[in-house]
């Protein structure tokens, strides 16, 4: 009864830990001046060595991968996903923008540094370029079910529509948009540029946001 006891109270401290140390590098994250997210500057801001994180966590990579699913985990980022298989394919282009936009606005600067540090750091980009291949991936699956129901026009190029949602459904689009406008409106910028780029016929704006502004 005692081991079983130890076990967990063992076990309660290890992920205790290893949820101060995830913490520690969102706080890196959300400052521009976070560094680079290595062992040593997690390490420092978490309070523990780098053999703890070694222990609890693993090697770097092991680390920006938990970091990053508890970022996704954070945002919601399964309600993304879901969107996109609403039993309607037009309705699920109109709920994919508006959960994409819900969950880009809620822990921007971590995300938008993220990317910064993927231009320079070879392990943090092939995480977030395979995080986003699979997101363009469900994506695709989305423009077959509108080309299958006859939503999108037979004009249309299959992978130019991918690309196209796949951008406009992605954090820099958002972001971008977000550094002059409030987020019912970026919703409404972006449901209209979907409607006019691919043909997808008309959904609904964000409520309270005049129209006539797009």
């Amino acid at each position: 009864m005692t081991r079983t006891y130890d076990m967990r109270k063992r076990n309660r401290a290890s992920e205790a830990t290893r949820a101060r140390v995830i913490a520690a590098a969102h706080r890196l994250l959300n400052r521009p001046d976070g560094g680079s997210l290595t062992l040593g500057e997690v390490a420092a801001e978490a309070h523990v060595t780098r053999a703890t994180i070694y222990n609890r966590v693993g090697a770097r990579r092991d680390l920006l991968k938990a970091v990053f699913e508890d970022q996704g985990a954070r945002i919601e980022f399964d309600r993304v996903l879901d969107a996109m298989e609403t039993s309607d394919p037009g309705e699920a282009v109109a709920n994919t923008i508006r959960e994409s936009c819900r969950a880009w606005s809620i822990m921007p600067a971590a995300i938008r540094r993220t990317l910064a540090l993927a231009t320079v750091d070879p392990e943090i980009r092939h995480l977030t370029r395979s995080y986003e291949a699979a997101r363009r991936q469900r994506v695709a699956g989305l423009v077959d079910r509108l080309f299958t129901s006859a939503v999108l026009p037979g004009w249309t190029d299959r992978d130019y529509a991918v690309s196209t949602l796949a951008f406009l459904t992605g954090f820099p689009a958002y972001d971008q948009l977000a550094v002059h406008l409030d987020p019912a409106t970026v919703e409404n910028h972006l449901m209209r540029m979907a409607i006019r780029a691919v043909g997808i016929p008309q959904v609904p704006v964000a409520p309270g946001v005049d129209e006539r502004a797009s």
